[in-house]
Protein backbone atom coordinates (compact mmCIF):
# COMPACT_ATOMS: atom_id res chain seq x y z
CA UNK A 1 0.00 0.00 0.00
CA UNK A 2 0.90 3.29 -0.99
CA UNK A 3 1.12 6.11 2.16
CA UNK A 4 2.36 10.04 0.92
CA UNK A 5 3.32 11.98 3.90
CA UNK A 6 3.40 15.87 3.88
CA UNK A 7 5.85 18.14 5.93
CA UNK A 8 9.38 18.93 6.48
CA UNK A 9 11.99 16.38 7.60
CA UNK A 10 12.91 15.62 11.82
CA UNK A 11 11.36 14.10 14.74
CA UNK A 12 7.64 14.31 13.42
CA UNK A 13 8.65 12.84 9.40
CA UNK A 14 10.69 9.84 11.23
CA UNK A 15 7.73 8.77 13.19
CA UNK A 16 4.98 9.28 10.61
CA UNK A 17 7.22 6.85 7.92
CA UNK A 18 7.73 4.62 10.71
CA UNK A 19 4.29 4.54 12.30
CA UNK A 20 2.81 4.37 8.65
CA UNK A 21 5.40 1.78 7.81
CA UNK A 22 4.24 -0.57 11.44
CA UNK A 23 0.47 -0.08 9.88
CA UNK A 24 1.45 -2.25 6.41
CA UNK A 25 2.04 1.25 4.42
CA UNK A 26 5.37 -0.26 3.34
CA UNK A 27 5.80 2.14 -0.28
CA UNK A 28 5.90 5.75 1.72
CA UNK A 29 6.61 8.92 0.02
CA UNK A 30 7.20 12.50 1.56
CA UNK A 31 7.15 15.82 0.48
CA UNK A 32 8.04 19.05 2.28
CA UNK A 33 5.30 21.36 0.82
CA UNK A 34 1.72 20.76 0.24
CA UNK A 35 2.67 22.54 -3.73
CA UNK A 36 4.70 19.71 -4.22
CA UNK A 37 1.36 17.30 -2.80
CA UNK A 38 -0.61 17.56 -6.31
CA UNK A 39 2.30 16.22 -8.08
CA UNK A 40 2.96 13.55 -5.99
CA UNK A 41 -0.45 12.00 -5.72
CA UNK A 42 -0.64 12.56 -9.16
CA UNK A 43 2.41 9.72 -10.07
CA UNK A 44 2.69 8.46 -6.49
CA UNK A 45 -1.64 7.69 -6.49
CA UNK A 46 -1.49 6.83 -2.58
CA UNK A 47 -4.28 5.04 -0.48
CA UNK A 48 -3.65 7.62 2.43
CA UNK A 49 -1.84 11.50 3.07
CA UNK A 50 -0.31 11.87 6.07
CA UNK A 51 -0.05 15.67 6.75
CA UNK A 52 2.73 16.83 9.65
CA UNK A 53 1.93 19.16 12.20
CA UNK A 54 4.09 21.69 10.86
CA UNK A 55 2.01 21.97 7.23
CA UNK A 56 -1.29 21.35 9.44
CA UNK A 57 -0.29 24.42 11.43
CA UNK A 58 0.73 26.16 8.52
CA UNK A 59 -1.59 25.61 5.67
CA UNK A 60 -5.22 26.63 5.37
CA UNK A 61 -8.29 24.73 5.20
CA UNK A 62 -8.55 25.27 1.76
CA UNK A 63 -5.50 23.97 0.92
CA UNK A 64 -6.03 20.51 2.97
CA UNK A 65 -9.93 20.22 1.20
CA UNK A 66 -8.00 20.85 -2.17
CA UNK A 67 -5.41 17.74 -1.26
CA UNK A 68 -7.89 15.73 0.22
CA UNK A 69 -9.84 16.04 -2.73
CA UNK A 70 -7.13 15.38 -5.45
CA UNK A 71 -5.84 12.29 -3.09
CA UNK A 72 -9.46 10.61 -3.69
CA UNK A 73 -8.17 9.15 0.11
CA UNK A 74 -8.14 9.43 3.38
CA UNK A 75 -6.47 12.32 4.81
CA UNK A 76 -5.21 12.59 7.94
CA UNK A 77 -4.30 15.64 9.44
CA UNK A 78 -1.85 15.89 12.85
CA UNK A 79 -2.61 19.35 14.00
CA UNK A 80 -2.28 17.06 17.70
CA UNK A 81 0.61 15.48 16.85
CA UNK A 82 2.18 12.95 14.96
CA UNK A 83 1.69 10.54 17.28
CA UNK A 84 -1.88 10.94 18.52
CA UNK A 85 -2.88 10.91 14.63
CA UNK A 86 -1.06 7.64 14.43
CA UNK A 87 -3.18 6.12 16.45
CA UNK A 88 -6.16 5.90 14.69
CA UNK A 89 -4.49 3.61 12.16
CA UNK A 90 -3.96 1.00 15.21
CA UNK A 91 -2.28 -0.32 17.61
CA UNK A 92 0.56 -1.66 15.12
CA UNK A 93 1.28 1.95 14.28
CA UNK A 94 2.33 3.08 17.00
CA UNK A 95 5.67 4.13 17.90
CA UNK A 96 6.14 3.84 21.93
CA UNK A 97 9.65 2.62 21.91
CA UNK A 98 10.36 2.98 18.26
CA UNK A 99 14.03 4.02 17.09
CA UNK A 100 13.49 6.82 15.25
CA UNK A 101 16.79 7.77 15.14
CA UNK A 102 17.20 5.33 12.10
CA UNK A 103 13.70 5.73 10.35
CA UNK A 104 12.61 3.44 7.47
CA UNK A 105 14.07 4.55 3.97
CA UNK A 106 12.27 6.73 2.12
CA UNK A 107 12.57 7.46 -1.28
CA UNK A 108 13.16 10.89 -2.66
CA UNK A 109 11.32 10.91 -6.30
CA UNK A 110 12.41 14.23 -8.69
CA UNK A 111 9.11 14.80 -9.79
CA UNK A 112 8.56 16.90 -13.00
CA UNK A 113 7.31 20.38 -13.08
Amino acid sequence: MHALAIGHAGPDAAAAVNGLWNAGYHSIMRVEESNDAGAAIASFHPELVFVLPDVAQSDSMATLRAIAKEADAPVIVACAGTERALECLGPSAAIDGADLSSPRPTIRIPLAA
